[in-house]
């Protein structure tokens, strides 16, 4: 289940899904966990007020008081906690598969709509392409294996 939080809320080890197609930000694929402070000073210059969390999918909780429940959870035994990782890594996984044809779809219609462009306005279409190209470079050259699963 997912919820809005305010992006100066925002921390490192968050699950987080931003709104909006492919093209209206920089990263790979529209959910993720954030890995770096790098990563919220974008989202930061994205000028977004709040976006969308899975506490259950981050690494901690958003407030200090969430953390205590889970030291008196019962412990899981190995075999479980294996097999919850690997649940969760299929889950990442397909999800991650499904928003990268999403994008795509998203991909596909932005050059449909340059090519019609470009008899009745060239230098439009050739904006369009030129950015599109570049949104397309920058999600291939990220150490994902997405893409290489989706092809």
């Amino acid at each position: 289940m997912s919820s809005m939080i305010a992006v100066d809320g925002l921390q490192v080890g968050m699950f987080i899904h931003l709104d909006g197609g492919w093209l209206s930000h920089p990263f790979p694929l529209s959910s993720f966990k954030i890995a770096s402070a790098e990563q919220i000073a974008v989202i930061r210059r994205l000028g977004l007020a709040q976006v969308r969390w899975s506490p259950e999918r981050s690494d901690r909780p958003a407030d200090p008081d969430a953390a205590a429940p889970a030291a008196t959870a019962p412990t899981e035994s190995p075999a479980q906690a294996a097999t919850r990782r690997h649940r969760e890594l299929l889950d990442a996984q397909r999800e991650a598969q499904q928003q990268c044809e999403r994008q795509f779809g998203e991909a596909a219609s932005a050059w449909r709509q340059a090519c019609d462009a470009a008899a009745a306005r060239p230098a439009e279409s050739r904006a369009q392409s030129e950015a599109l190209a570049r949104a397309l470079l920058d999600k291939m050259l990220v150490g994902d294996d997405i893409g290489i699963r989706l092809v």
